[in-house]
Parts: structure tokens; C-alpha cells; sequence
């Protein structure tokens, strides 16, 4: 007795086709969530870092010298050193600086899109872009003593 071979008939491979068609999609948008998801956790992880440095520096200038008045970051101290001031660099890294000649600048924190006075601290603005028309941010506030 003779063995036939059967292959796949049209309609077989169309709805194989089909299942991967709607398969396909769904395991990307899968992906892609998985790693939004990673970014968003390993940024949550920085900005943590980041807040933790940026805070115990402005403790510290806040116990060795005075928050000057205005709307940017400014702490005089006694010496030739003064004022230290806090910025936001291009790029985003919020930067600790002291005039020409003394400590070299110092990065705190990234991801950082702002760094603002408020009425009894500071609040630092972070952002990140997952990708065009996707990102996360959040807004943290720092108390400094007056």
C-alpha cells in the first residue's frame, strides 16, 4: 500500500497566517512594555540617587552658610569662595558650582529638566523620554532650612 503525502492546503496556510498576523502585533506591544517598563524602573533608580546627593549637598551648604534671596539656588558662605549654585546644566544634569579658583563643579543628579525656589526648599523637576510622545516625570521637593 502506497503512503500519500498531504501538504498544507490554502485555507490551512490562511489561517496560520492569520494567527500570526494578530499574534505577531501583540507580542511587540508586549515587548516594548517590558522594556518601558525596565527604563522607567532603572530612571526611578537614578532619580532616587540623584535626589539622595542633591539633598545631603544642600543640607550641608544649608548648615555652613545662608540661602540667599531670589529665585535661583544661591547659598553665601563666609570666604572667597561663595556663592555656591545649584544649576541645571544643558543636558540635564543639575550641577553644584562655586566660583573660578575654587572646588570644581560637581553633578548631583540626571535626567534633571528643572531646579526651582519654593517657599521652604527646593523642587527639582525630572524628566525622562521613552520615546517621541512618551515620557515620565516627576517633581520632587527638598526641604532647606532658612
Amino acid at each position: 500500500m502506497a503512503r500519500r503525502e498531504r501538504g498544507f492546503t490554502m485555507i490551512e496556510m490562511a489561517v496560520v497566517t492569520s494567527i500570526l498576523a494578530l499574534t505577531i502585533p501583540g507580542l511587540y506591544l508586549f515587548a516594548r512594555t517590558l522594556d518601558d517598563h525596565h527604563q522607567i524602573g532603572l530612571w526611578h533608580l537614578e532619580v532616587a540617587d540623584g535626589v539622595r546627593t542633591a539633598g545631603e549637598e544642600l543640607r550641608a551648604d544649608a548648615r555652613a552658610a545662608r540661602l540667599l534671596p531670589g529665585e535661583d539656588i544661591r547659598f553665601q558662605r563666609p570666604g572667597p569662595c561663595s556663592p555656591i549654585s545649584y544649576v541645571v546644566a544643558p543636558g540635564g544634569a543639575l550641577v553644584r558650582g562655586a566660583p573660578p579658583g575654587c572646588e570644581p563643579p560637581r553633578a548631583l543628579a540626571t535626567h534633571v529638566v528643572s531646579a526651582r525656589r519654593v517657599a521652604a526648599g527646593v523642587e527639582l523637576g525630572f524628566q525622562l523620554e521613552l520615546r517621541p510622545g512618551a515620557e515620565q516625570r516627576r517633581t520632587v521637593f527638598l526641604p532647606v532650612g532658612e
